[in-house]
């Protein structure tokens, strides 16, 4: 349920973003009204999740039709699935480009101009990739293709350790200290993936790094519940919606992680009912999630 956990993570994560101080509403696993976002209403997901949800779909259909992953394959449905429902929470500059053009190759012409960024963006969106394979080389050239349209730098190994993670703990069965040495293995220790983040998630430089170390240490310092990885994460404020969504997405891959929000006997279940139902809502969500489950590997 890796979507659905995704989008727990974003919608309940929105609106404690960078809100700290009086104005932080409790960390209770509601949904509370972000003070600045009044786009997004409480239960409303972001660009976090629909951009993962996209590249669940492409998934889907590279299972089916052989859909090759390129970068104007996914600028497409990166275009496509903003425009059939537009949504606030993109970063400023990529939420105006996506308003403006009509195709993925308008799209990559324009971030050419623009340039690309090394915030958190990439690592927000990648991980349902990791069901299209188990081979680690070929999903790290995906992860290559998919972030490298928007990011660059750091910002392309931080959502390679996102697919690590998930990658060890679906295909490997790793316990989380086993996730960890696959994450010291394949990493430049000068990234310090391997090393806790414990503080505010916010960094001029480098915040893909940054938010993905602080998802990893919600999930492994958490009792052991999806509520409580969720609730660790808000926890440590500033970009939470983004660092929770990927906390989130590798607990759901982890044995050591029970689900105790989505299953209909789960004690925090209610959580599931005040999320968003439109077209692209929870139940369409947890469709994906069903078909993604059941695919068969390349």
């Amino acid at each position: 349920s890796m979507l659905t956990q995704i989008s727990l993570g974003d919608a309940i994560g929105v609106g404690h973003e960078y809100v700290t101080g009086l104005n932080a509403p409790p960390n209770d696993l509601t949904f509370h009204q972000h003070p600045l976002h009044k786009d997004l209403k409480p239960g409303m997901y972001s660009d976090d999740t629909q951009q993962s949800l996209i590249l669940g779909e492409m998934v889907l259909d590279a299972r089916m039709d052989s859909t090759e992953f390129t970068n104007l394959s996914v600028a497409n449905r990166f275009v496509q699935g903003f425009k059939r429902d537009q949504r606030k929470g993109y970063s400023r500059g990529l939420q105006s480009l996506l308003e403006e053009v009509s195709s993925g190759k308008e799209l990559l012409s324009r971030i050419n101009e623009h340039g690309r960024t090394d915030k958190n963006g990439a690592a927000m969106r990648i991980a349902p990739v990791v069901y299209l394979t188990d081979d680690l080389d070929k999903l790290f050239e995906i992860n290559e293709i998919v972030s490298g349209i928007t990011h660059e730098g750091t910002a392309i190994d931080s959502a390679a350790c996102v697919l690590v993670c998930c990658w060890a703990l679906k295909y490997k069965q790793a316990s989380l200290d086993e996730m960890m040495e696959y994450v010291k293995s394949h990493f430049d220790p000068k990234l310090k993936l391997d090393q806790p983040w414990m503080e505010e998630v916010k960094s001029k430089d480098d915040l893909g790094l940054i938010t993905v170390r602080a998802a990893i240490t919600a999930v492994r310092m958490s009792n052991g519940t999806l509520s409580d990885v969720i609730k660790t994460a808000i926890g440590m404020t500033g970009d939470v919606d983004t660092s929770t969504a990927i906390a989130a997405a590798i607990a759901s891959q982890s044995k050591d992680i029970v689900d105790d929000i989505i299953p209909e006997d789960a004690p925090f279940h209610h959580v599931l009912f005040q999320m968003e139902n439109n077209t692209f809502g929870i139940d369409y969500i947890k469709n994906i999630d069903k078909m993604l489950e059941g695919v068969k590997l390349k």
